[in-house]
């Protein structure tokens, strides 16, 4: 899983294809209610990897500590963020 944990307003920039838009200020309070977990146990889902970016890698570091600290035993902060994504000429989708 792929999260976008920036928030709304950069989300209009673009997103990484198949990526999950979800703001670093409700990730805690919502990530439970996403559609790729609406059939898993919260102990499943907490098994399941995600991977967090924001804008450059500060946000999705702290995302993912946050996400470790309820739980998820496999989540990444992808470093270099968006920016790096778009430098890098990598496929930008509409949110």
């Amino acid at each position: 899983m792929l999260l976008d944990v920036r928030e709304p307003q950069e989300h209009q920039q673009g997103i990484i294809p198949n990526a999950t838009p979800l703001p670093r200020g409700v990730l805690e309070f919502k990530i439970f209610d996403l559609p790729q977990f609406k059939d898993l146990s919260q102990e499943e889902a907490q098994q399941v990897p995600v991977y967090l970016y924001c804008a450059s890698g500060g946000r999705s570091a702290c995302a993912a500590l946050a996400l470790q600290h309820i739980g998820f035993s496999k989540v990444a902060s992808v470093a270099g963020g968006f920016k790096q994504w778009q430098s890098s000429n990598g496929e930008v989708s509409s949110c």
